[in-house]
């Protein structure tokens, strides 16, 4: 169970709002991992979704964001988008189906194959590129929302037709109900709420602007379920789906099932982890854990199931939210760093086209241009460096020299490192300072962004024959791979460098 975008910290500054079943109960009776973090530098859900399902480094798996451009065609490549695959359960016309054909190593799904030949592997989350992540090459079904029709598809890699629980699901047309539902943010206790207020005033919007719950939000027709609590619900009707009428979980061997919950991603990057609305999704999400847990122990049994609860990254606080106590924050646009630095370098080398893209706060150059131009990729990469760490917000630029051989020294290169991946990374890694976060791409109004420096995320396991405990050494969100393979005796994927967590399969202290 992944919670999009979620600090380690937001469940303690609701703790007491929260009802008794469930985070509390997961909190409580679990075994919470106070000091997780994932290793590199820029996250994103698509670099720790990749790390969380294989146990490996993006160096490995390659996967540095949803997308990255080729370093021989200049072209943008997505990750999850194949030709060779077409959409499963739509009834429109689709373009280009999705597959894992790009992740460049095995996955927690591929290791539980080999183990459990029989067993059910299913992934669900609103974006198809997030499902295929959980997903890997051996899961059964990799689901995901398609917001024109309202319904949940899969790809041709994954099935030839969609299960009949599936099938059910979407003719109840439930996105239509749940789109339409009203969001009205329960009170906020009478301090936060006049802090909130009090900070729109000051930024010239009108009072009650902190307090509102829709802005505009990009898509088609069901697309406000990503950004609501109502998409939770959906997913969760989805969860209960599977579990009642394809009995998953009750077997002879046991079953997968990874859900990203999206909407909580949305919802941090267009109002910030510190918003009312944050708070009011977060609460009712909490809710409805609670009667998901019951179900669970109704159906699948109490001590017969196993519940890891984690974030594909960590939001950082919201610049409007910093500025309050006056320290130095804001927002890095990538479009202007582009601009600026393409008009520089076309300028001083005399070349056009300098410049390809950028993904993953990396700028990638046009390497075939310098080499017919005789310039050497080095200097320039050199040069351009020298030129964006003069904009404002910018603590470091990394060149790609730079992170692939040398600064073991400089913790901030190591952690760069962590995230690189020679064949897909940029040239130019841009590093922002303390309270600075990249531009949302969602709205020019939005608090905060789908990219982070934070690396502190909340890592739970509850249930099964697990105890309650409290780890306190640092870990590595790449080690739960690890851990879930020692605990179900089968062998970890290929590529996984992680570490059982310690503790968590201590069987000779279980009563």
């Amino acid at each position: 169970m992944v919670l999009g975008s979620v600090t380690s910290e937001v469940v303690d500054m609701h703790w007491e709002a929260l009802s008794a079943g469930g985070f509390a109960r997961i909190y409580s009776r679990g075994v919470v991992c106070h000091d997780a973090r994932y290793n590199h530098l820029v996250s994103n859900v698509s670099n720790g979704l990749a790390t969380l399902s294989t146990g490996a480094d993006v160096s490995q798996h390659g996967i540095i964001d949803a997308s990255w451009y080729s370093h021989i065609t200049n072209i943008k490549e997505r990750f999850a988008e194949d030709d060779f695959t077409h959409v499963i359960g739509s009834h429109l016309v689709s373009g280009a189906g999705v597959s894992p054909r790009k992740l460049l190593v095995a996955s927690l799904t591929d290791a539980w194959r080999q183990s459990y030949p029989t067993a059910r592997l299913y992934t669900m989350a609103y974006d198809a590129n997030d499902a295929v992540l959980l997903a890997g090459r051996s899961a059964d079904l990799a689901l995901w929302f398609e917001p024109k029709s309202g319904n949940w598809v899969t790809s041709s890699y994954y099935a030839n037709e969609l299960p009949f629980w599936v099938q059910n699901f979407n003719e109840k047309n439930l996105a239509p109900i749940y789109s339409k539902a009203t969001w009205e943010i329960a009170p906020m206790p009478a301090s936060a709420a006049t802090e909130a207020m009090a900070l729109a005033r000051r930024r010239g919007e009108k009072a009650d602007t902190a307090l509102r719950t829709e802005l505009n939000v990009p898509g088609q027709a069901y697309s406000r379920l990503l950004y609501t609590p109502s998409g939770n619900s959906m997913l969760r009707d989805l969860i209960i789906a599977a579990l009642e009428q394809n009995a998953l979980g009750r077997g002879s061997v046991p079953d997968l099932l990874s859900v990203y919950f999206t909407p909580f991603e949305r919802l941090a990057e267009l109002y910030g982890l510190e918003s009312a609305q944050y708070r009011d999704a977060l609460l009712r999400f909490d809710k409805e854990l609670a009667s998901l847990l019951e179900y669970l122990d109704y159906t699948v049994g109490k001590k017969e199931y196993l519940v890891v609860l984690t974030s594909a990254y960590a939001t950082a606080p919201s610049p409007w939210l910093l500025s309050q106590w006056q320290i130095p924050s804001g927002y890095f646009s990538p479009d202007k760093a582009v601009y600026m630095l393409a008009s520089y370098l076309d300028a001083l080398y005399g070349v056009k086209n300098s410049v390809v893209g950028y993904t993953a706060q990396t700028i990638y150059l046009n390497e075939t241009l310098f080499e017919k131009s005789h310039l050497p990729l080095l200097q320039v990469e050199q040069t351009a460096a020298k030129f964006l760490e003069n904009l404002s917000g910018v603590a470091a630029v990394y060149p790609l020299q730079l992170v692939q051989w040398g600064g073991a020294a400089n913790m901030r290169i190591t952690r760069a490192l962590g995230g690189f991946h020679p064949k897909r990374s940029g040239h130019l890694l841009i590093d922002l300072m303390p309270g600075w976060v990249v531009q949302s791409t969602l709205s020019t109004k939005a608090r905060n962004s789908n990219v982070s420096y934070e690396d502190r995320v909340p890592l739970v396991f509850y249930g099964w024959k697990l105890q309650e405990k409290k780890v306190v050494t640092p870990v590595y969100v790449r080690d739960v791979v690890a851990t879930l393979a020692r605990l179900l005796f089968i062998r970890e994927p290929n590529a996984s460098v992680g570490k059982p967590i310690p503790g968590i399969g201590d069987w000779d202290n279980v009563k």
